[in-house]
């Protein structure tokens, strides 16, 4: 009797000590398998939001300086030269001469500044000669401005109406001195599929011929 019951107490202990059935070991891997891929997932996520996070201040910030660089020289403009719906030429008076500076888009989407120096003239008003060699340089990429929203946008006052009138583009040479206003508009695309971000300003000139 002692002998039987000794027998049956070491068969549950050897049953205890046996450790996991193979089943047991599959749905501990499949439970290990769904919250590893929970917690990647999450991650991910995580790391993706944080980069379109960057790229949008990244953009955001190119943007802004491009423009508030070109809305100085287009502020100062004495006066504008050429308007168009995605360049604009001015001419102002900056490290002691008179300088010509061209800001466009160009055939790969880059808002591009282009300077040139009329080294003889110390005033715009009185340059003479042409301008030297240009230097360029670029302000930001991915220009994404669709067709319908131009870069530049240009306004005079029309004597007739007493109010600020569209000038057609490109401004014809005879309208350009008369530009009372621009309007900048610059959208910039992102990556990652982000919607473009979008800054702008409208400038009042101060140095325009009269209408009349």
């Amino acid at each position: 009797m002692l002998t039987s019951r000794l027998l049956a107490s070491m068969r549950r202990r050897a049953r205890r000590d046996a450790g996991m059935t193979l089943i047991e070991v599959l749905v501990a891997m499949t439970l290990m398998g769904v919250v590893g891929a929970v917690v990647s997932a999450g991650v991910l996520s995580a790391m993706q939001d944080q980069r379109r996070q960057t790229s949008r201040l990244e953009g955001l910030t190119t943007s802004q300086r491009a423009l508030e660089r070109v809305a100085k020289d287009v502020r100062a403009a004495n006066p504008l030269v050429a308007a168009d719906a995605n360049s604009i030429t001015v001419l102002v008076y900056r490290g002691g001469a008179c300088q010509q500076r061209r800001y466009y888009v160009d055939a790969t989407q880059r808002l591009v500044q282009e300077i040139a120096k009329y080294t003889a003239s110390t005033t715009c008003r009185s340059r003479t000669g042409v301008p030297g060699a240009a230097t360029t340089n670029v302000l930001t990429k991915n220009v994404a401005n669709p067709v319908a929203t131009p870069v530049f946008g240009y306004q005079r006052i029309d004597p007739a109406q007493a109010a600020l009138v569209a000038v057609p583009t490109p401004a014809a040479a005879s309208v350009v001195s008369l530009v009372d206003k621009v309007t900048i508009s610059l959208r910039t695309g992102l990556k990652h599929g982000q919607n473009p971000v979008v800054v702008g300003t409208a400038i009042d000139l101060r140095n325009v011929e009269r209408n009349s």
